[in-house]
This record gives structure tokens, C-alpha cells and sequence, in this order.
């Protein structure tokens, strides 16, 4: 009974151990019914998140040699590592060189007095060569005779020299480019002896000798017809035997004139007129295609020219960056990799130079086939792409579907479809035409007295049945303005994009531009203070050519987006129909077309 009791009170006062015994019984019969995917078995340490501390010198450096080794227990002040003094050597000799610049600048004369020197000296070079006795050198300044004035001659005649060298280098590198070829010149090259303008212009002549012929349709024609010779008649009116053959004589003169023909003729005259002025508006057409390639093969020579020059002044900076790193290497600031890695980027410099060199090239050559040979030239900006100023939108286009070429070509062919449907519709009503003859007749036939005889007439025609010929074909007519109108909805859609496109790509391009003479001047910046810090080789190799690189790339970027801005700026004026202001007025006054008729 006390064995009981006890079990009581302990299942009384201990009810966890219940609990803790069923869920391990469950646990034990989930284990043996459950089914385990995948299982993975790994090993790995645990690292206190505070043992490991990252050091760093506080103004950089080289690391000459390293004491301690990764893991290894440290204690406060413990020296981890040297670092090379080359930059406290270099800054050492930075602040001796700026001392020694400044007390030699004290011992020089001032400004003033080398002004004064200097007018002193060009006297000196002018009297020289007249004045050669004692008297001429009793009149030279007597502070000349001393080492100091003599000293002071020496520095103002060697920055005259200095200057002169300056000059003479900008005359030389002026001299060095090609003469420049304005965009106009090239244009006038490309139209003068292009010979599709050529064929244009001839079509234009073709068309007008059309109308005139149609116009001669509706005037009065005069025949004059005159027989005379000898007849053999057999038997022949009032001869003999022997008077067989008699003298013939025969005049006719034929007067003929259209009165009326339902106004096809009007119609066609009228039709043939539009289709004159349609070939102007394909003459101009053509003539702002060719405008359109050669402004974009100039403005590409434009763009690789102004690449070429940005190149070749990337390349001698990266030669003398070269140059500078391999002396860095000999004293041990720089190590092989960062030498190898600069001549690397040198070498892929100049390949880009080749690459825009014959890109230059090809655009020239392409050019050349629309203008002939042109001489070696320099390309320029007809204006600065930030002059270049647009107005809204809606005004472009609104100047585009009524000025732009092909809208005035589809609507010119709808046009003159129309005077042909009318044309065609006319000849369902009848035609009447005024004929007058007169005609004299001697010895026709044998010895007659002559016959003079007059005749007008007037003849009525109306074609009754045709087989539904007139009808077809006015059915056509029909269906063809029904397409040139679809043409028409087309053609203006596709006008609109462009325009569109160009003005977006100038507005785009503007703030383009903006960023990116910002990018030139912080890089500009920057390359100051990597060469600054490279004096006293306190800037990454790496860092240093690439802010050379970033700097190069903005440039190129900013002459091309320029030159994009110029391209698109003119494609937007031909789109709208301003051609003259992209040509010369004297070439296009002939070729400005006239809003159409309603």
C-alpha cells in the first residue's frame, strides 16, 4: 500500500514527465512513418564575428613587408606591417622643389621690372646692328654690363623665344590641317553633276513640251494639198487618140476645227499640267534624298575627324602615362602587372584609332560617289549644336502635311487622277467638229475646163454602244483615287513619325549634350588630381587610366551627339519642307512648289 501511495504522489506532483514521455512516443511513430527526401552531411567552423579586424594604412601606399600572418593573435600597438617611404621621399622632394621655386621667384625681378628689361632689350635688337661703335655701347643701360642684367636680359629674351615657340606651334598645327570645306559646298558638289538630277530635270522638259501638245488638241488645223503631173487616160474626156495624156493639177486646202468634245480635251491639257508640276515635286524629292545622304556622310567625316584628333591626343597622353608608370616600375612604385595593363590599354587605343580612322575613310569614299573628288578637307559645323533652337511640336508637324515632298507628291497624283476621271466621264457626251474644204481640179481625167468647189461641214459624233469600255474605265480611275487616298493617310503617318523622330532625338540629344560636358569637366577634374596624386604615387594605376578612358568617351561622345543634333536638326527642316533654308536660295528658287489647287 505504501508502494502505491508513493507512485501516486509522485504522478500527482509530477505531471511534466507525462507529457514529455508522450510526445516522445509520438515523435518515435512519426520518425517510423514518415519518409525523409534528402539528407546532407557537411562540416565547417565557427568563426567569432569579433576576433577578425581589417587594417589599413590611413594615407595608402606600397607594402613593403607584412609581420603577421591571417589569424594570428595580435596585441594593441604590435607593428602588422611596412609600408615603403617612397611617398614621404616624394612629398619630401615635392616641398623642397616648391621652397627652392619660391626663394629663386624672391631673387627674380618683379614684373615691372622685366616689362622695362624686356623694352630695354628689343631697343637693344633694333640699335644693334646700326650702332656698333664705342658710342653705341656707351648708350646701353649700365646695369647691362652686370651679371644681374645680363641674367635679366637672358630670362626676358628667353620668354620671348617661349612665346614665340607658342606661336609658331599653333601656326604649324593650323598649317598641319587640311583647308576647311563648308556642308554647303558639298551640297552644291552633290547636285551639280549628279545625273539622276540630270534625268529630273529632263523629265520636267518632257512634261512641259506634254502640255503644250495637249493644248494644241483643241486648236484649228489647216491641210494644203497640191497634185500636179502628167495623166494617162484611156479613153480620155474630150481628147483625141493622140491626146491621151494631159496635164493634171490638183489643190486642196482643209480647214479643221474641235467645237466641242465634252471638255475631255480641257481635261487632259489640265492633267498634263499636274503631271508637270508632279515631276517639280519629284525633282525635289530626289534633290532632298541626295541632300539627306551626303548631310549624313559629312556629318560622319565631321564626327571621326573631331574623333581622330580627341584620339591622338588620348594616345600621347597615354604614351607618356606609359612612359611615366615604366619609371615608376624601375623605382619600385608600380609593379609589373600595372605596366602590362597600361601598355595593354595603349595598344587598344591605337587599334580604335585605326578602327575611326577607316571608318573616316569609308565615309569620304561614299561621299565622293555623290560629289565627285573633293579635295583634302576639313569638316565644320555649319553651326554650334547648342544654337540650334526648335519650336513646338504641332508646328513641325502641321508644316510637314502641308509642305513636306511626298504629301505634295500624293496629292499632286490624286490630282491629276481627277482631271483624268473627268477626262473619261466627257466622253459619254458627243463631239462636233467644224471641217471646211476647198478644192480646184484642172484637166482630172482629160482636157476639162477647172472645178473650183467649197465646202463646211459640221460633224457630230456620239458613240452610242461600246461595250461598257467607258464605263471600266472610269471605274478604275475611281478605284486608283481611292488608293492614292489610303496612300495619302499612309504617307502623312510616316511624315509625322519622322518629324517626330528627329525632334525627339534633338530634345534628347540637348540634355545628352548637357550630361555629358558635365562628365567632361568632373573628368577633366579628376585627371588633375590623379596626376597631382601621381607625383607623389598616391593613386591606383588602374583608377588613373580609367578616368583617362572615361575622359576620352565623353569626348567622343559629346562631338557625336553633336553631330547627330546637326544631322537630325537639318532631316527635321527637310521634313518639313524648308529645303531652301538648308541650301542656297540661288539653287532653289526654281525648285519651291506652290501650295496645290483645291
Amino acid at each position: 500500500m505504501d508502494l502505491f501511495a508513493k507512485v501516486d504522489d509522485y504522478w500527482r506532483y509530477h505531471p511534466v514527465l507525462g507529457v514529455i514521455g508522450a510526445l516522445f512516443i509520438v515523435l518515435l511513430i512519426w520518425a517510423a512513418l514518415s519518409e525523409v527526401g534528402q539528407h546532407v552531411v557537411a562540416t565547417g567552423r565557427v568563426f567569432p564575428s569579433g576576433n577578425a579586424r581589417t587594417v589599413q594604412h590611413l594615407e595608402g601606399g606600397i607594402v613593403e613587408e607584412i609581420l603577421v600572418r591571417e589569424g594570428q593573435p595580435v596585441k594593441a600597438g604590435e607593428t602588422l606591417l611596412l609600408v615603403a617611404n617612397i611617398m614621404a621621399k616624394s612629398r619630401l622632394q615635392e616641398t623642397r622643389r616648391e621652397q627652392q621655386a619660391r626663394m629663386e621667384l624672391d631673387d627674380q625681378p618683379t614684373s615691372a621690372e622685366l616689362a622695362e628689361i624686356e623694352a630695354e632689350l628689343n631697343q637693344t635688337l633694333v640699335l644693334g646692328p646700326v650702332a656698333i661703335g664705342d658710342d653705341a655701347a656707351a648708350e646701353l643701360p649700365a646695369d647691362l654690363g652686370s651679371v644681374a642684367g645680363t641674367d635679366a636680359l637672358l630670362t626676358a629674351s628667353d620668354v620671348v623665344a617661349s612665346a614665340v615657340d607658342v606661336i609658331d606651334a599653333a601656326n604649324a598645327t593650323a598649317q598641319a590641317m587640311p583647308p576647311p570645306l563648308p556642308l554647303i559646298d558639298v551640297l552644291e558638289r552633290a547636285l551639280a553633276n549628279n545625273p539622276e538630277v540630270g534625268m529630273a530635270l529632263a523629265r520636267e522638259e518632257q512634261a512641259r513640251w506634254a502640255v503644250r501638245e495637249a493644248g494644241a488638241y483643241r486648236s484649228p488645223t489647216l491641210d494644203l494639198v497640191a497634185d500636179t503631173g502628167p495623166e494617162y487616160n484611156r479613153p480620155a474626156t474630150n481628147t483625141s487618140d493622140i491626146e491621151d495624156i494631159t496635164p493634171g493639177r490638183n489643190l486642196n486646202i482643209r480647214l479643221t476645227k474641235l467645237l466641242y468634245d465634252g471638255g475631255t480635251s480641257v481635261a487632259e491639257e489640265q492633267r498634263r499640267e499636274q503631271l508637270r508640276r508632279t515631276t517639280e515635286i519629284e525633282t525635289r524629292l530626289l534633290i532632298e534624298e541626295i541632300v539627306v545622304k551626303a548631310i549624313k556622310l559629312y556629318m560622319q567625316i565631321l564626327q571621326n575627324q573631331q574623333a581622330t584628333r580627341v584620339a591622338d591626343d588620348f594616345v600621347a597622353e597615354m604614351k607618356r602615362m606609359v612612359d611615366q608608370i615604366n619609371v615608376m616600375k624601375e623605382s619600385g612604385a608600380a609593379s609589373k602587372i600595372e605596366l602590362d595593363f597600361a601598355r595593354s590599354r595603349l595598344a587598344s587605343t591605337i587599334a580604335q584609332t585605326g578602327t575611326i580612322e577607316a571608318q573616316l575613310n569609308d565615309a569620304i569614299a561614299s561621299l565622293e560617289f555623290l560629289t565627285g573628288e573633293l579635295p583634302t578637307f576639313t569638316a565644320v559645323a555649319s553651326m554650334k549644336a547648342a544654337e540650334i533652337q526648335v519650336e513646338t511640336l504641332e508646328l513641325y508637324s502641321d508644316r510637314a502635311r502641308n509642305n513636306n515632298a511626298e504629301v505634295l507628291l500624293n496629292a499632286s497624283n490624286k490630282t491629276a487622277l481627277s482631271l483624268k476621271l473627268r477626262g473619261q466621264m466627257a466622253q459619254f457626251k458627243p463631239i462636233l467638229t467644224l471641217n471646211m474644204k476647198s478644192e480646184a481640179l484642172a484637166d482630172e481625167g482629160g482636157n476639162l475646163d477647172p472645178r473650183n468647189t467649197t465646202e463646211a461641214k459640221l460633224k457630230l459624233e456620239y458613240f452610242i454602244l461600246d461595250g461598257g469600255v467607258r464605263e471600266a474605265r472610269v471605274q478604275r480611275t475611281k478605284a486608283q483615287i481611292v488608293e492614292l487616298e489610303w496612300d495619302h493617310e499612309r504617307v502623312v503617318k510616316d511624315v509625322n513619325r519622322r518629324v517626330k523622330q528627329s525632334y525627339n532625338q534633338i530634345t534628347t540629344n540637348r540634355l545628352t549634350l548637357s550630361a555629358t560636358e558635365d562628365e567632361i569637366t568632373a573628368n577633366e577634374e579628376l585627371r588633375r588630381l590623379n596626376r597631382k596624386n601621381l607625383e607623389i604615387v598616391d593613386i591606383s594605376i588602374l583608377e588613373l587610366i580609367e578616368v583617362e578612358e572615361r575622359l576620352f568617351n565623353s569626348r567622343a561622345d559629346r562631338d557625336r551627339i553633336a553631330a547627330e543634333m546637326l544631322r537630325n536638326y537639318c532631316e527635321l527642316l527637310i521634313g518639313t519642307g524648308d529645303l531652301p533654308q538648308v541650301l542656297s536660295a540661288d539653287y532653289t528658287a526654281s525648285r519651291r512648289i506652290a501650295p496645290l489647287d483645291d
